[in-house]
């Protein structure tokens, strides 16, 4: 599939922005990261609770990229879109970015327990 993402080994951070967006998914994501802000070259880096210690780049594409860039640099609680597995379609949350720091832990769905 052309638009398909890559699925590394890499923290990664996923933000479905509509159907085709999340058609272009697949497989499942694993997360450590806690924490968004923007590096110095401008990537999305991903953090752990201290929000120090960076742990991988998010691999959102363009689109999403931006989206999330866009939040944490207006520093205020804005609503967007997100797929819920448990309802299994789209709802609207509540995201918040303060200090430069996006708060991920409404954005990341977690892995399934086996």
């Amino acid at each position: 599939m052309e638009n398909e993402i890559n699925m590394n080994e890499k923290a990664k951070v996923l933000v479905f922005l509509d159907t085709e967006d999340l058609m272009r998914i697949r497989g499942t994501v694993d997360y450590d990261a806690v924490f968004a802000r923007i590096a110095e070259n401008g990537d999305l880096e991903l953090l752990r609770d201290n929000a120090q210690t960076v742990i991988g780049y998010a691999v959102c594409g363009e689109e999403r990229n931006a989206k999330l860039k866009s939040i944490i640099v207006a520093g205020e609680n804005v609503q967007i879109n997100v797929f819920s597995k448990k309802k299994g379609k789209f709802v609207p949350i509540e995201v918040k970015a303060e200090d430069g720091l996006l708060d991920l832990r409404k954005l990341i769905s977690k892995p399934n327990k086996k």
